[in-house]
């Protein structure tokens, strides 16, 4: 259901994507609501996709297909019924933010695991901050990130950030953790960690939201 924005580089000391048409990703995501420290229900899924040309609005796109490997209910594993792979698709600006689907309340949970940086200079320890207005006609509040760049090491680069969604009475907030290749641009690994949210269909029981998203495979085209 989500995917960040975390598509960057750094190349000359600037974050930029840089990821070619044709560049195979296999992913594993995770989902998980939990009630203090049990888990209500948890879904696991595999990701293939390539990279592909997108829209005027959102010119970079990763299209492929789905397939859900795992399925947990009150911690205890539910046999997953036989079934093909779901059609799956990502699209993203070019400022790095992640086009946001679904009902306000999956479009919110998507958005706190976005990530916007700036296409400038950074170092060891840079640190930034960003904002996501309201969106209109709905009920989806404003909500504030504060960023920073912890490490470029060995070719990866770490970041570490916090988010608060502002002027709502069941205000999101949180935490993510990123490990991101600094050759392809790509995340490696991501743990999200929404507080106060609420599990799509269930009650208005507040849980936490775990996101976990491991890359299995990076393939950039023959030439």
């Amino acid at each position: 259901m989500i995917l960040p924005a975390l598509l960057l580089i750094l190349s000359q000391d600037t974050l930029r994507l840089n990821l070619p048409i044709g560049t195979a990703v296999g992913l594993e995501i995770s989902e998980t609501w939990k009630s203090g420290e049990e888990e209500v229900v948890s879904f696991g899924k595999k990701v293939e996709a390539k990279v592909v040309a997108g829209t005027a609005e959102y010119p970079i796109a990763l299209s492929g297909a789905s397939l859900m490997t795992s399925w947990r209910i009150d911690g205890q594993e539910v046999k997953l019924p036989t079934s093909d792979p779901s059609p799956w698709c990502q699209r993203f600006k070019t400022d790095l933010r992640a086009e946001l689907t679904g009902s306000e309340l999956e479009y919110r949970l998507q958005r706190c695991s976005s990530l916007s940086l700036p296409i400038e200079p950074v170092e060891d320890a840079a640190s930034w901050k960003w904002t996501a207005e309201a969106v209109d006609s709905s009920r989806i509040p404003r909500i504030d990130f504060s960023l920073r760049l912890s490490r470029i090491l060995d070719g990866e680069i770490s970041l570490n950030g916090t988010f608060r969604e502002q002027g709502t009475e069941d205000a999101l907030y949180g935490m993510t953790t990123a490990l991101i290749d600094k050759t392809t641009g790509w995340i490696l690994n991501q743990t999200t960690v929404v507080n106060n949210a609420r599990l799509p269909g269930g009650d208005n029981q507040a849980v936490t939201y775990i996101y976990k998203l491991k890359t299995v495979k990076l393939t950039k085209p023959v030439k």
